[in-house]
């Protein structure tokens, strides 16, 4: 007998139904509260490149976001937390509504790694890549492909 799903996976799995069709990201892997998925970048300082991340939500979903983190841990990047790979994104705190779609948080997410005029280096949680970002760009977007060639 198939095990009941709790409100939060019911809402996950049909919110992941729009998120199938997003042409820069592919599902790699799905459980019942979480996926993992790459982003494949045709332009910006990723062009070219695939980043994986993985997404999971809480049982009190979706009246609270839901929680991203890069595979890479050590991905450059001044949203990213160099210990953690977690990633900030006001979609993802301050800004969250229950409202607020899976495909709204992924399509910004997107958006914050291929338009670097998104990125807010005055509040970030990687200070290293933040400074570097408004004192010395092209030292950043070196340190940022050579993070993601480690992969």
């Amino acid at each position: 007998m198939d095990r009941v799903k709790t409100p939060a996976e019911l809402c996950f799995q049909k919110d992941l139904k729009a998120v199938e069709g997003l042409v820069f990201l592919t599902i790699t892997k799905r459980e019942p509260t979480s996926i993992e998925f790459l982003f494949h970048f045709t332009e910006g300082i990723y062009e070219g490149r695939e980043l994986p991340f993985r997404l999971s939500v809480k049982p009190s979903y979706p009246f609270e976001p839901p929680k991203i983190h890069s595979v890479i841990r050590k991905l450059f990047h001044p949203s990213v937390c160099p210990n953690t790979g977690a990633v900030c994104l006001n979609i993802l705190s301050l800004d969250w509504r229950p409202t607020l779609s899976l495909e709204a948080v992924l399509v910004s997410l997107f958006c914050l790694f291929t338009d670097d005029t998104l990125i807010d280096a005055e509040d970030c949680l990687n200070q290293a890549a933040g400074e570097m970002y408004l004192n010395n760009c092209e030292n950043f977007k070196r340190e940022t492909l050579m993070s993601v060639s480690l992969v």
